[in-house]
């Protein structure tokens, strides 16, 4: 039988507790997925001249270190010329280094090539150190740079 009583009638049964929106755990996961598509997509967006011009920029740093540590262990001194054609290694022993092209055509057409201070060449000599310059590769408006500050590594830019 009811009573009328304060407090003497059971308290309604609750319904379970639920939380309303996203807990903060799984609001990082989502926005982690977006993070990682939005590298995807920004990879695709960047264009295939992008990312020849990397390519040609690192292969052009890799085939520079190979011949500066060429001439600093035989005492040759080497060359990289370059005009509308493409590039040349001008100087090295014919067996040294044969998977360098000694000449090649512009992977890219339209690929300007600018020295810093201004030279006819890339000059590489025996030293492991040398003068500062900056090589810029130029495709329309995209630009790489490879720089070498004199001691270290040339690095692409």
């Amino acid at each position: 039988m009811p009573t009328s009583a304060a407090g003497s009638d059971p308290a309604p049964a609750r319904a379970a507790w639920r939380p309303l929106g996203l807990t903060l755990l799984e609001l990082l996961v989502v926005l982690a997925i977006v993070g990682i598509a939005s590298v995807g997509v920004v990879q695709a967006w960047r264009g295939d001249a992008d990312r020849r011009l990397d390519r040609l920029a690192t292969e052009l740093r890799d085939q520079i270190e190979a011949v500066r540590a060429l001439a600093r262990a035989s005492g040759t001194r080497a060359e990289l010329a370059w005009d509308a054609e493409g590039l040349r290694w001008r100087g090295l022993p014919e067996a040294a280094l044969p998977e360098l092209p000694r000449a090649r055509p512009w992977p890219l057409e339209n690929v300007a090539l600018t020295l810093e201070p201004p030279q006819p060449a890339l000059a590489l000599g025996t030293e492991p150190m040398g003068p500062p310059w900056r090589l810029t590769l130029r495709h329309g408006e995209r630009t790489r740079a490879l720089a070498f500050d004199g001691w270290g590594a040339v690095r692409v830019e």
